[in-house]
Order: structure tokens, then sequence, then C-alpha cells
């Protein structure tokens, strides 16, 4: 008898082969779809396919802390996989669509000249020199009257041209803060100038033309000498007062930013925003270089004696506090940072709050004698880019010129293309976009075109890793020298890296403890705090991009595939 005869003897051998050939057909059609999802990378806003990978763009990401740079054994998919996350990232932080893909709009700003120091900032100890010469550190001069001197000067303008730009740089600072700045000939100076080309002695090379224009030094004692300092790429060239070349004044007031303790500005309109904004004949500094510069020294003391400016920022005028309830053990309606304090609403109270666990003493007040004819229990709160300060709640929002809502407010939300009875509202800077967020959802306002921006609403989770769906609250706070992001759900917060695009580690953790200075024991649970963290179990988004629940059905397809297959061929 054949092997065939034996092990069909229950079957007829056509049907044999049937339950075979099919057998095997499913197994390569389940390699096939391994292969396929194994592949896929991600498309670019145009369908264009995966994002080529540029070793000149990869480098770029690298330099300026967008993606690690891989050891020898990374491999190609590795490198690719890098490629596109840093991409996503650049473009997270500055605002544009996130598609890990070089898009126009990502490589206009890519191509732009700007300053060395890189965005995203390497976390370690003090021990760590080039790690905190780069770092957010937050650290600043333990004294106001500032000496500078010229170690070199370019031959692209005379020497008096530069003294007065870089003067006049200077002043940008001190014009705002109890700062000065006086000019030295000889002897020692708290910050050194240097023009220079390539490699200069300080192990930061510059490149040449275009690139890189200059950079400077935090005043960090670990960095031995070096602290304040500012060097520019001599292989620029720098012009004054004129649209033509690379205007030194605004490259010199950008690196003193860093000389003083400021990290760069995820806020494209900002001085200390990275990139070469050109020249400006009636430069002002905007007012987030303001706030976060008088975070770290404080606002120039009034002189009567000078003129007064011809704009300031809009300031609240605050109506006298009134004693409140207790502050720990709130679920809050909403928290939000409106000229530079943070704001807490809960039902007809509201907080404020400076400095970081220190709320203001007698607070709460009543919304309605602060807000003018504001409402209580309201959804959302934020102040837009231009100083407006805006609320939610159910299916209106209002406007405030400081304490008083515009004529004409409230509206229906639905004007503006949003769904009513929103969870948060989040401000991204000066880049005119707002975030709103609605269950697990969110949308992407563009305040500078008033709708809603294309592709939008999307999964929370897929573009806020880490991040729950069905928020209280989120905010940014600026600390003096970067944004963090901030977002709650009860009583439980979590911290989001802007940088690194997911939720800080060891997060969440209770917002009353960390922010309002409540001791676990004064905790009461107020409401249900729920199962704070969400899951969604074989629906989740790995890393490169690709769907874990299509992973895991293929994978016990081809299992089931090859068990059948072999459980056929031994019988």
């Amino acid at each position: 008898m054949t092997r065939t005869s034996t092990e069909c003897s229950n079957v007829s051998a056509r049907t044999c082969y049937l339950w075979r050939t099919l057998a095997l057909a499913l197994f390569i059609v389940a390699i096939q779809c391994s292969i396929a999802n194994a592949q896929t990378e991600p498309e670019g806003e145009d369908g264009d396919g995966p994002a080529a990978l540029s070793s000149q763009y990869f480098g770029y990401l690298q330099k300026y802390g967008y993606a690690q740079a891989n050891g020898p054994d990374a491999g190609t998919l590795r490198t690719q996989e890098e490629y596109s996350r840093g991409l996503r990232a650049f473009q997270s932080m500055y605002g544009l669509r996130e598609t890990g893909t070089l898009s126009a709009e990502t490589k206009e700003l890519l191509d732009k000249p700007r300053c060395g120091i890189p965005d995203v900032q390497p976390r370690g100890g003090p021990g760590q020199i080039r790690a905190r010469r780069y770092a957010h550190s937050g650290l600043k001069w333990g004294k106001k009257d500032l000496t500078y001197r010229f170690l070199s000067y370019t031959n692209d303008m005379s020497q008096s041209d530069q003294v007065h730009a870089i003067k006049k740089a200077f002043q940008v600072w001190s014009d705002i803060t109890p700062l000065t700045f006086t000019e030295r000939y000889t002897g020692a100076a708290d910050i050194y100038l240097k023009f220079a080309i390539f490699d200069h002695g300080d192990g930061y090379p510059f490149d040449g033309e275009g690139g890189t224009l200059a950079h400077a030094f935090f005043p960090d004692p670990y960095l031995r000498g070096l602290e304040g300092d500012a060097h520019f790429d001599d292989y620029e060239s720098f012009t004054v007062n004129t649209d033509a070349g690379i205007d030194l004044f605004i490259v010199a007031a950008h690196e003193f930013g860093h000389s003083l303790g400021l990290g760069h500005s995820t806020d494209l309109s900002a001085l200390m925003a990275p990139f070469y904004s050109g020249y400006k004949a009636d430069f002002r500094l905007p007012y987030d270089d303001q706030l976060g510069i008088q975070l770290l020294y404080g606002a120039k003391p009034y002189d009567p004696n000078e003129n007064e400016p011809e704009e300031k920022p809009p300031v609240v005028t605050l109506p006298p506090p009134k004693p409140g309830d207790d502050r720990c053990s709130k679920v809050y309606d909403a928290i939000s940072s409106i000229r530079g304090e943070i704001f807490l609403f809960k039902g007809s109270n509201v907080w404020r709050m400076r400095v970081l666990g220190q709320p203001m003493e007698n607070y709460p007040i009543k919304i309605s004698s602060f807000f003018k004819d504001l409402p209580k229990n309201i959804d959302a709160s934020y102040e837009r880019f231009d100083s407006t300060i805006m609320f939610f709640k159910g299916a209106e929002y209002w406007e405030y010129d400081n304490l008083e809502a515009r004529e004409g407010f409230p509206k229906p939300i639905s004007e503006l293309g949003l769904p009513d009875d929103i969870d948060a509202a989040l401000p991204w800077g000066y880049t005119g976009k707002t975030y709103f967020f609605k269950g697990k959802k969110y949308w992407r306002y563009d305040e500078y075109e008033k709708k809603v921006d294309a592709d939008y609403p999307k999964l929370i989770r897929e573009g806020w890793k880490g991040v729950p769906g069905n928020l209280f609250a989120a905010f940014r706070h600026y600390d003096g020298y970067s944004y963090s992001t901030y977002f709650l759900k009860y009583r439980r917060y979590w911290r989001y890296d802007e940088n690194r695009g997911s939720v800080d580690e060891g997060y969440p953790r209770i917002f009353d403890v960390d922010w309002m200075g409540c001791a676990v024991g004064d905790l009461e649970l107020e409401g249900s705090d729920g199962d704070i963290q969400e899951y969604f179990p074989f629906k989740t988004t790995t890393d490169d991009g690709t769907n874990s629940a299509t992973n895991l059905r293929i994978n016990i397809f081809m299992a089931s595939c090859l068990l059948i297959l072999l459980s056929l061929f031994q019988r």
C-alpha cells in the first residue's frame, strides 16, 4: 500500500489532497501578510510612500536632539524607524502636521538657518558637563550687573557697528529686567564674545556658511570659563540694519537669551525660537520671551523718570481675595495658564498660583467676582495667543478682555466647528494652534484661520502617547526656561514630554500633593477616582506606527495554519 493510501484511509485521496493544498495556501498567505505588515512604513501626507532616509536630515535630527545616534549594529530598519520618529517629534514640537515624513512645511523649517543649541535637552547630573551645556537647567546669574568683552571681531562690518549691535542686543534684556550690561575692554568679564570658524576650541565646531549661525553657553559654573559666552560663525555674512545677509543684532539677542539661562521656545514667533527670523526694523521682544526672562530675574523696577513704553502686555487688576474652602481633595473643572499664573476652577470658585505648590493665600474667591458674569462649572479655559481669555461651558463659549466679557458673548461653540461639552483645551503658544479634547478624541483648531485643521479629530492615544481619554483639564506651564504640558483626570495628573512625544516616567501622580501643597493625609476621595489609566488591549499602536491588534491576529492566524499543516502531514 502506498503512503497516500495509508494516510487517507478514512477519506478519499482527492479530499485529502484538497485539505493539504488549502492548508499550504493559507500558510503562504499568512506569511505574505506578516511580511507586508512588518514592512509597512508611514506614508507621506500626500500618499507619497515611506519617508526616504536622508543622511542630511537624519544628522540634523540627531544633532538637535530629536533622534538618537545608532550604534554600528543598529541596521537600516532601525535607522529608518528613528528617522521617521525623529521627524514626527520635530513636527510635534512646532505644531506641524505629524506625518513622520519629510513634508514640504517640515523641510522648509529644517532648512532654515538656526542656533546651534539642541532643542531637545538631555537630562543628566551635574557631572555631565556637555549635557548640562545644552540642558534647560534653569541656571541663572547670581548677580545683576554683568560685564562682556569682545575677544575677536568680524570683517563683515566696522567694529563700531558691531559694538552698537551687541549693545542693542543686550539692551533687549536689560529693558525689562533689573540686569545691566557693561562692556570691558581689558581684563576679566562675565560674558566673552567671539567670531570664529569651524573648530574654535569649545568642542562645538561651526559648519560653514548656512546651517548653524551661532551658539551660546548657559551660566553654568561646571563649564569652567565658558559660562555665558557667545560664539558667532564668521563664515556667515553678518550685517546690520538691512535685509541682506544675517542680521547680527537679532542673532546676538537670541544667543544672549541663552547666556542668561533661557532655552529654546516652541513658539515660532518668539525670539528664543531656534530659527533665524530675519531683520526686523521695528523689533519688539515678544511677550513669551518677556515672561521667560522675568521669571528668572524679575521685572525691571519702575523708574518714574523713564518714559513709559508705548505698549505693555495687558495686566489683570486683581479684586481683593476672600477666604474660601480648603484647596485639597478637589477635582477641578478647568485649569489654565493666564497672564503667567495658574488659574484653577472648581464649581463657583477659582484659585490662583504663581509658584508651584504654593497657591495664593485667602483663595479661592468666587469666579463671578473675578471674571464678571462668568457662570460656574465651566468646562475649559485658556489664554489665546493674542491675550484673549477663552471660557467654554456646555454649548457656549466666552471671550474676555481681562476681567470683562466682550460684547455679543456667549456664542455657540458650533460656530468654531467644535463639539459641545468639551473636556479640556490646550493652546500651543504663539503658533495659533489650540487643541480641544473630548472623550477619546482631540481636535486641532487654527486660531488664525478660525477653523479646525484638516484630518481632525484624531484619537488621543495616537497623538498623545500615554495620555488618557475623558480628561478633566489640560494646560501648559512655563517654569522659567521651558514649557511642560500637563493633563488631569480626577485627582491625578500626567506630565507630557513635548520633546519625546510621550508621558514622563513615574506618572500619573497626585495633583493636590505636587501642585497644591497638600499632604497625602489631607486628601479625601471626591467622586470616583476610577481607573485613571485607560488601557486599550489589542488596539494599541506600537512605536513604529503599526497596529499591535493586526500583528496579534496575523501571528495567531499563522500559528493556527502551521498547526493544521503539521497535523495533516504527520498522519
